[in-house]
């Protein structure tokens, strides 16, 4: 199974977990911001690959070892992803929309 997140990525430089993915507002998260902290907590299971297709997916504190721990997919990686796919810096849209086709393409060609 894959998880594919086409959302606009946030930086906040003033939080240790700097990346998030901005989702609609609801209750519990009224600024409508999933931050990694939040989406590493709780018991849910991620599915084995998972796609950030948004802004700065990667980005986190740089940390000596392995530092993707600070990073967006830390949070997926951490409730059981196998895999990552993020981004280091802005995505282009249009760019981002050919690449996601062909990915997905290639995913449902395997599965039919």
């Amino acid at each position: 199974m894959t998880l594919l997140l086409f959302a606009h990525g946030v930086t906040d430089q003033t939080r240790e977990f700097m990346a998030g993915l901005a989702l609609a507002p609801e209750a519990g998260v009224p600024d409508g911001i999933a931050w990694l902290e939040e989406l590493a907590a709780g018991a849910w299971r991620a599915p084995r690959l998972v796609v950030l297709a948004s802004c700065g997916s990667a980005r986190g504190q740089r940390r000596l070892g392995d530092d993707v721990s600070a990073q967006l997919g830390a949070a997926f990686l951490a409730r059981g992803a196998r895999c990552t796919i993020v981004a280091a810096n802005d995505v282009a849209l249009g760019p981002t929309l050919a690449l996601l086709a062909e990915f997905l393409d290639g995913v449902h060609s395997e599965v039919g």
